[in-house]
């Protein structure tokens, strides 16, 4: 029932200037850490607050007005179509105040000091961001509570290269996504979100899903070299996972874990990852192949036999927690679905067999 509680922040830089905001980059506080590199405030409680802590104080804010808020500064404002056309690199964050931005980076990069957020979406509506190169910042793209926003062709080399939490409707599309340690494409409690024809390599996990991160569609990525390539979590769930490479995954190229059920993958190419795919934790449920000519999967370490060369494999394939009972012989195999007659078969779950993981 308290409206306010005491924080104390540890393990910082001592006597150090930082910079403290709540809910979003206009709410600012500069704080110094004591000799320990601890500091102490009080903190409202009685809402919901998002507080992050920077290095660095300077932001720009994108809005609608005569000049674009501080777009002037950085760029050419467009004010009939909303757009903010970047003419030189930045060092810090652009915080969009206003639904219909358009911020093109015309090729222009946004560095950061590994902390803090590149692009700050909050609450806002058909915001695109397009053509930037992102890097060492915390979060490259952060979307929160936004909707119908759109990330196209963008370069994004950070922590976490793109976060939607409690967003819904957004399109992620053609981008370069790399995290190295973190997450390439964080989905949490968002729903009916797009992610497509992505590349998204060298990430500790290429996509996390979790937290009722339901109805989102995963299709045409290029999802390689990561830890995990898709990880679904949390009760994630009736996700379409559709005709993406998933291959050379350190760990897991697909792995569903604790209640994470009703989602379908198929026809997808998983190639080469150390464990194909793993259903665990009562994730059940989830669906491997639809009925042909849709088929299944193309599993690149189960390809015969198929003694009717009609491009499937004659036997399941059984893993952990699941199997597909169509799996295609070749790479890209439901593009010849159309020669193939149509069945009743659907597959669904089965159990750890011969195949042990694989």
């Amino acid at each position: 029932d308290a409206n306010s509680t005491q924080i104390s922040l540890s393990g910082l830089v001592p006597e150090t200037i930082y910079h403290k905001y709540e809910d979003n980059y206009s709410h600012h506080e500069a704080f110094t850490t004591d000799i320990n590199g601890s500091y102490v405030y009080m903190q409202d409680v009685s809402l919901p607050h998002t507080v992050f802590i920077q290095t660095r104080p300077s932001t720009k804010f994108i809005r609608n007005d005569a000049t674009g808020g501080d777009c002037y500064s950085i760029g050419n404002w467009q004010p009939l179509n909303r757009t903010c056309t970047l003419t030189i690199d930045l060092n810090e964050t652009i915080q969009i105040d206003s639904d219909g931005i358009t911020i093109d980076g015309d090729g222009h990069s946004l560095s950061g000091g590994n902390t803090g957020n590149g692009i700050f979406v909050s609450n806002r509506t058909d915001v695109t961001i397009k053509n930037l190169y992102i890097r060492n910042f915390s979060v490259g793209i952060m979307l929160l509570s936004s909707y119908s926003n759109v990330l196209i062709n963008n370069n994004i080399e950070s922590n976490y290269g793109v976060y939607l939490l409690h967003s819904q409707d957004n399109t992620i599309n053609g981008n370069y996504i790399s995290s190295k340690k973190g997450i390439g494409v964080n989905v949490r409690d968002s729903t009916n979100n797009t992610i497509s024809n992505n590349e998204i390599s060298n990430n500790a996990s290429g996509l996390f899903l979790s937290y009722y991160a339901n109805y989102n569609t995963i299709k045409d990525n290029n999802v390689a070299h990561n830890s995990f390539g898709v990880y679904l979590t949390h009760f994630s769930s009736h996700n379409t996972v559709l005709r993406n490479n998933i291959l050379e995954n350190d760990n897991v190229g697909f792995y569903c874990y604790n209640q994470s059920n009703d989602n379908v993958v198929y026809n997808n190419n998983f190639i080469l990852n150390r464990i194909q795919a793993s259903s665990v934790n009562n994730a059940l449920c989830n669906v491997f192949n639809l009925a042909l000519p849709n088929g299944g999967n193309f599993w690149s370490n189960w390809v015969a036999p198929d003694i009717d060369a009609d491009g499937i494999v004659d036997k399941p394939w059984v893993f952990y927690g699941g199997q597909d009972n169509l799996p295609w012989t070749r790479k890209d195999g439901w593009l010849l679905s159309d020669q193939i007659a149509p069945t009743s078969t659907i597959s669904l779950l089965g159990t750890k067999g011969s195949n042990g993981w694989y």
